[in-house]
């Protein structure tokens, strides 16, 4: 009998929702996804529009694509392998692919810092009476800065570049492990 969902096809799945929770937990203070502002904030617009296309419609891509790879793919038996064999193979084709989602959040990433003006404000009157809610960016640290309740993402002068670098490399390892070790 075929299972609708093998033993790496779980795993994945697992590893996927697990990392994709660590994701969402962090992008908590970017507000990617300022969905109150939608269509009354260009920038919360405009973030929310990359936010759904990068953070929900290619990871979901992804995930199919991931399940259609590992599809028909031969389990190793008890039988005939050893067990760090099979626990390579888990790990190769269960979690490996997983760790992609971390790669369109960095991507996501690199795209909001190489535009920083295009997707926040760089001053807080500029949002208006939303002050409170929608964030403003800022470029390097200032020690001398006071605090205040206004929500603010700082971003480094020169991360743009890894960022796209580390999202590239994570996606196309991730997306490379299914073939992997067959």
């Amino acid at each position: 009998m075929n299972n609708f969902l093998s033993s790496e096809d779980q795993i994945f799945l697992v590893f996927y929702a697990i990392f994709w929770g660590f994701v969402t937990e962090a992008q908590h203070p970017w507000k990617p996804f300022q969905l109150p502002l939608f269509c009354r904030q260009k920038w919360a617009t405009r973030r929310a529009i990359l936010s759904v296309m990068v953070l929900n419609v290619l990871p979901l891509t992804y995930f199919g694509y991931v399940i259609r790879a590992l599809k028909d793919h031969p389990e190793p038996s008890w039988a005939t392998h050893s067990t760090l064999q099979i626990l390579w193979h888990l790990v190769a084709h269960g979690v490996v692919p997983a760790f992609a989602i971390f790669g369109f959040y960095r991507f996501w990433l690199s795209i909001v810092e190489g535009n920083p003006d295009w997707f926040y404000a760089s001053d807080a009157n500029q949002v208006g009476k939303y002050q409170h809610a929608e964030p403003t960016y800022r470029i390097g640290f200032d020690p001398n800065r006071q605090s205040d309740d206004r929500p603010i993402v700082n971003l480094g002068p020169d991360t743009c570049c890894w960022n796209l670098f580390w999202a590239l490399s994570y996606i196309v390892v991730s997306g490379a492990a299914p073939w992997i070790a067959r």
